[in-house]
C-alpha cells in the first residue's frame, strides 16, 4: 500500500495552520491510499505556543522592561490560552498524525524512508523567518532514499531578498515537483525549475465539508467578525463606522473593549469555532490570510488591513481571484464582491491544483 507523509505546521496553535493541514490530509485521504501528518515538532518554533514559560529567558531576550510587560501579559492570558490549548488538542484528534514524534533532523531522515511520497506544505513552511536551522527538514534534504519529494502550496510569506531567493531556489533540486501558493513568489525565481501555482488546501474541500464540522448553534444577532491579530486604531474606527451604519454587533478575536456593540471575543476558542464565526457573520474584517480565505470560501463580504510583514499573502490571493479594493483604506459602500465572477476563477484554480496533486503523486493517487 502506498503511503504519503505530509510535513507542515500542524503543531502550531494557529487557526490557519491546523485548518490547512486538515484540508490537505482530508482531501488526500479521499483520493489516495494512506495519508498521515509527519509529527515533526520543531521545538524552537513551538516556543510561542507554550502556556508556561521561563521568565528569565523572556527578560534576557526582550530586555528588563519589555520582558516584565510580556510576562504580566502572558500571566493574564493563561486562562484564555489554556482553554484554547484544549480546543486545539481536541481538533487535532481529527488529524491523521503519525504515532512517532520527531524533533531532530536525524530522526526525521530515518523515518522519511517509511513514505512513498512526502508533501511539504502548505502554510509558511518556506518563510525565512522560521528557518531556525530547520531548513534541511522543510526542504527535504534527504540522502539515499527513493521517497518522492513534493511541495504543495508552500509559502515564503514575504517578499524575498536576493540572498533568500538564491537560497530557496538552490533547494528546488531536491524536489520532484514544486508548487507555491503565492504567484508573486514564483515570479521571483528563475525558470530553471517548473513551479506550479496552487491554491491553499482549505479550498480543496467544499463548503459542505467544512460545515459538517460545525455545531448547530447559531447567533441570533447580526455581526461583524474582526480577526484582529494586531491592534490598530484605524481598524477600530473602520469597524465602529460599519457597525453604526448597519446596526451590527461586533465579535472579535482580541479582547479589545474599544469596539462599539462589542458582543464577545473568540481568543479562547478553537479552529471550529473560528470557521463557525466567519460562516455566520455578515461582514469579515481581517489581516490574516486564512481569515480572508474562509470569508471568500463562505462568500462573505470582507475587508482587509495590511499585515505589517506578510501582507503579500492576502494581496496575491485577491489578485488571483480578480478581487480589488478590499483594503479598509479603499472602502466604498458600493464596492461589493461579485462572487459569480470569483467562483469561476476559483473553481479553475482548484481544478488545476487537484490535477497537480494527481500528477505529482502518480500511482499514489487513486482518482
Amino acid at each position: 500500500m502506498k503511503k504519503i507523509g505530509v510535513l507542515t505546521f500542524h503543531w502550531a496553535d494557529n487557526y490557519g495552520a491546523v485548518l490547512q493541514a486538515y484540508g490537505l490530509t482530508k482531501y488526500l485521504s479521499e483520493s489516495t491510499q494512506e495519508v498521515e501528518l509527519i509529527d515533526f515538532r520543531p521545538l524552537k518554533l513551538m516556543e510561542p505556543y507554550r502556556i508556561l514559560f521561563n521568565p528569565v529567558k523572556k527578560i534576557q531576550s526582550l530586555g528588563f522592561l519589555n520582558g516584565i510587560k510580556t510576562i504580566i501579559k502572558s500571566i493574564i492570558q493563561i486562562p484564555y490560552n489554556y482553554k484554547k490549548k484544549i480546543a486545539y488538542i481536541n481538533f487535532r484528534k481529527m488529524l491523521p498524525i503519525s504515532n512517532i514524534v520527531l524533533t531532530r533532523f536525524s530522526d526525521f531522515s530515518i523515518n522519511a524512508k517509511n513514505y512513498d511520497s512526502i508533501i511539504v506544505g502548505s502554510d509558511q513552511v518556506w518563510n525565512p523567518e522560521f528557518f531556525n536551522n530547520y531548513e534541511d527538514i522543510f526542504f527535504l534534504n534527504l540522502k539515499d532514499i527513493n521517497t518522492k519529494r513534493i511541495s504543495y502550496s508552500a509559502s515564503c510569506a514575504i517578499i524575498l531578498n536576493q540572498s533568500q531567493i538564491s537560497f530557496v531556489e538552490s533547494k528546488f533540486a531536491s524536489f520532484d515537483f514544486v508548487s507555491i501558493r503565492e504567484k508573486s513568489t514564483i515570479q521571483q525565481f528563475s525558470k530553471n525549475k517548473k513551479i506550479y501555482h496552487t491554491v491553499d488546501p482549505i479550498f480543496l474541500l467544499g463548503v459542505h465539508d467544512w460545515t459538517k464540522l460545525m455545531s448547530t448553534k447559531s447567533y441570533n444577532f447580526k455581526y461583524i467578525f474582526v480577526y484582529d491579530l494586531i491592534f490598530d486604531l484605524e481598524i477600530v474606527n473602520f469597524v465602529n463606522d460599519l457597525a453604526r451604519k448597519n446596526n451590527y454587533y461586533v465579535i472579535t478575536y482580541s479582547g479589545s473593549t474599544k469596539y462599539i456593540n462589542h458582543k464577545k471575543s473568540i481568543r479562547d476558542k478553537g479552529p471550529i469555532q473560528f470557521i463557525e464565526t466567519i460562516m455566520q457573520s455578515e461582514i469579515v474584517v481581517s489581516s490574516s490570510f486564512h481569515g480572508v480565505a474562509f470569508a471568500i470560501l463562505f462568500k462573505k463580504q470582507f475587508y482587509t488591513f495590511n499585515h505589517p510583514t506578510r501582507g503579500i499573502r492576502v494581496k496575491d490571493l485577491l489578485d488571483d481571484l480578480g478581487i480589488k479594493n478590499r483594503d479598509i483604506v479603499n472602502y466604498s459602500e458600493n464596492n461589493i464582491v461579485n462572487y459569480s465572477d470569483v467562483d469561476q476563477i476559483l473553481s479553475n484554480l482548484i481544478k488545476s491544483s487537484k490535477e497537480y496533486l494527481k500528477e505529482s503523486l502518480g500511482d499514489c493517487h487513486e482518482n
